[in-house]
């Protein structure tokens, strides 16, 4: 039986979500709307999402 190496994750902490604009502007604000939001993780990279 051959001895394996426990597999690491490539985990990174999400720092900050912040909620930006609606996607479409044009539908009111409601629980169903959809919106950007903008992530920094522990890298400091920025990432955008809906």
């Amino acid at each position: 039986m051959s001895k394996r190496r426990p597999r690491k994750l490539n985990t990174q902490a999400i720092l900050d979500i912040t909620k930006k604009n609606l996607v479409w502007p044009e539908l009111d604000e409601s629980q169903d709307a959809i919106h950007y939001y903008h992530l920094t993780d522990a890298l400091g990279r920025k990432w955008q999402t809906t």
